[in-house]
């Protein structure tokens, strides 16, 4: 009750209100969504805040200030919740379902891949290497489709790239990190119908299953619009990521058969989106790659509380940056000595 009279208040105020919001209707309304859940007549979450819209006596507020309708209906929801649980009867609250709509194959996967023949400053792994990397991920994703996008690398590299994965198409560029990211984006806009496109960056170890895993939450109804599979050490220790407390982020956790997936805050720049998602957020990829490293932690911030994306990653994770100190929590052993 307290939130509904306070989001009351701030509507009133915020749009001017010169007479005060009659309260009796509102709460009437709400008491009636109360009797239709409680009563065993649930249709789901959406059906009722549209019934509240169209005949609320606060509809000219509640279209203009959406925390006032959600304020009303979450009220309502929670309020038969506790009527449901006195009457014994909390097991029979009906949950809407969301049907999946995509019906991805392991052929509908794309894979760009950046390479740079260089280690760079970034402390390594044991046993790591970037061509055994690459031969790693050619061996897990082997139905997929890969396009290799080689930065001011040699020609002995290309030729170690192309006998390790004999149907991969390479392109040679030097532009530098960001460059070759913007450039693989690009590429990933001319691509035939709405193919997952998986931006790969070349310090990736994979586990086995990793591309069934990455189908299987495409193919799923969870709502997300970007997915990685490396599950970053920064979300369980206090200092690194700002949205990290006691050891851990708020988040959502979701199943979709054979392992969990949970919506975070960031990851890396190696991500797995849909062609048409990579098409409409273009622009906020080219402004966090302006300088030489793409701003990655920017970027989701951006994506999160300006575009409202949904960024999920699985537990554990099937990928692994080859950053000593920064690889996924329960790696199995072993898995930067291959092959």
């Amino acid at each position: 009750m307290m939130a509904l009279l306070k989001w009351l208040k701030r509507a009133r105020y915020a749009y001017g209100a010169k007479q005060s919001i009659p309260l009796e209707p509102l709460l009437a309304k709400r008491d009636a969504l109360t009797r239709a859940y409680a009563g065993g007549a649930a249709r789901g979450t959406m059906a009722v805040a549209r019934d509240f819209v169209r005949e609320s006596p606060a509809i000219l507020l509640a279209r203009r200030h959406r925390g006032l309708r959600f304020a009303l209906l979450g009220e309502a929801y929670r309020q038969a919740r506790r009527q449901r649980a006195d009457d014994g009867r909390f097991t029979d609250i009906v949950y809407p379902q969301r049907r999946p709509t995509n019906r991805f194959r392991p052929e509908d996967l794309v894979v760009l891949y950046r390479f740079y023949e260089k280690n760079g400053v970034k402390p390594r792994p044991e046993g790591f290497d970037k061509f055994s990397c690459f031969a790693q991920f050619s061996r897990v994703f082997a139905g997929a489709r890969v396009y290799v996008f080689m930065d001011n690398s040699s020609a002995e590299a290309r030729q170690r790239l192309q006998a390790i994965r004999p149907d991969a198409t390479i392109f040679e560029n030097k532009v530098g990190n960001s460059g070759n990211l913007l450039k693989a984006l690009d590429f990933a806009l001319t691509l035939p119908g709405n193919p997952i496109v998986y931006l790969l960056e070349d310090d990736y170890a994979h586990r086995p299953g990793a591309d069934r895993v990455m189908l299987e939450a495409f193919n799923s109804a969870i709502p997300f619009d970007y997915l990685s599979l490396y599950d970053h050490p920064d979300k369980y220790v206090d200092g690194y990521n700002p949205h990290v407390m006691d050891g851990g982020e708020v988040s959502k956790v979701f199943f979709t058969g054979t392992i969990h997936w949970k919506e975070t805050n960031s990851t890396t720049m190696t991500l797995a989106a849909t062609k048409e998602t990579l098409r409409a957020d273009l622009g906020a990829f080219q402004r966090f790659c302006k300088g030489g490293t793409p701003d990655d932690f920017g970027l989701f911030n951006y994506f999160r509380r300006k575009r409202g994306r949904r960024l999920i990653t699985c537990i554990p994770g099937y990928s692994s940056h080859g950053e000593a100190g920064a690889e996924t929590p329960l790696l199995p052993e072993g898995l930067w000595r291959y092959p």
